[in-house]
């Protein structure tokens, strides 16, 4: 009757108004979110270029060191010596360190840059 009628009319207000203020809050929600999932974004973009960027100084200092260790090792070789000129002695395929460990008619190998050679020790002098 009257009175179910009224508080069906007041009833159908109340929830309409709840409805209009859960969707406003919805919306409120949704643009919050979607404010922070672009800041979260540039964030991101920044971070990864930052990361790019520090990974391409690793990687650059990394092949600085490692030019100048190959040099250094380089520097070291023995066939390095033997190309300003030096060359080795060997016995028995041992290095020969000192014309002591040498007699006449010793068998050598002498090893150089471009090849090796093989002689028969006439003499030895010692100092």
């Amino acid at each position: 009757s009257q009175k179910r009628r009224i508080l069906s009319s007041l009833i159908e207000g109340e929830l309409n108004s709840f409805g209009k203020d859960l969707a406003s809050r919805l919306e409120k929600a949704r643009r919050a979110l979607e404010g922070n999932i672009a800041a979260c974004g540039s964030a991101l973009g920044l971070s990864a270029s930052k990361l790019g960027a520090s990974a391409d100084r690793a990687l650059f200092a990394g092949a600085e060191r490692l030019a100048v260790l190959g040099a250094s090792l380089n520097s070291l070789s023995p066939l390095k010596v033997f190309d300003r000129g030096y060359s080795l002695c060997e016995k028995e395929g041992q290095p020969v360190k000192s014309a002591s460990a040498l007699s006449k008619g010793d068998q050598i190998t002498l090893r150089f840059a471009d090849g090796s050679a093989e002689a028969e020790v006439t003499g030895v002098s010692v100092k």
